[in-house]
């Protein structure tokens, strides 16, 4: 992963008016592809990068792009976490955000979450329990602590916090 963040895959997807490689779904998919005959693990550690762009490409107002576009850009890699296990319906999570002092406190266990220890920022879903423990569907955006990225000779990648 430190190689392909060096030469900024991540931003294959990011137009150029912020800063990215500007390439068309096409290029990425064929790119994905190569990348994945090399390492399958590569291309499903970056899928949820790839679906955050894509989803701002298709769904988001184009004005609102700018600061997720230059993250990624600059080299940052977006995960997610948002599936947990169990018969619970999609609005009522076991992961729960609360307030804790002057900060926030989130509580939970995901799964389905590939490629998430690689990124920098992690979308997260919880129910959101406000002073008096009233919940309520949340989703947020997590900045995880950066790291120092180190490949092996192999390949394999580890990460130090």
């Amino acid at each position: 992963m430190a190689w392909l963040n060096a030469e900024r895959f991540g931003a294959l997807r990011v137009p150029l008016a912020h800063g990215g490689i500007g390439a068309s779904v096409e290029q990425l998919y064929d790119l994905l592809i190569e990348l994945g005959e090399a390492d399958s693990n590569l291309p499903q550690i970056l899928r949820a990068h790839f679906g955050f762009i894509e989803r701002l490409l298709a769904e988001i107002d184009p004005a609102l792009h700018g600061p997720w576009m230059r993250l990624a850009a600059e080299g940052v890699i977006f995960g997610n976490a948002t599936t947990e296990l169990g018969d619970g319906s999609l609005t009522t999570m076991q992961t729960t955000l609360k307030p804790d002092g002057d900060a926030w406190r989130l509580d939970g266990d995901k799964y389905y979450s590939t490629g998430t220890l690689y990124a920098d920022w992690i979308s997260v879903s919880a129910q959101r329990l406000n002073a008096t423990a009233a919940a309520s569907a949340s989703s947020r955006w997590c900045r995880r602590k950066p790291r120092a990225w180190s490949a092996s000779t192999t390949g394999a990648a580890s990460a130090s916090a």
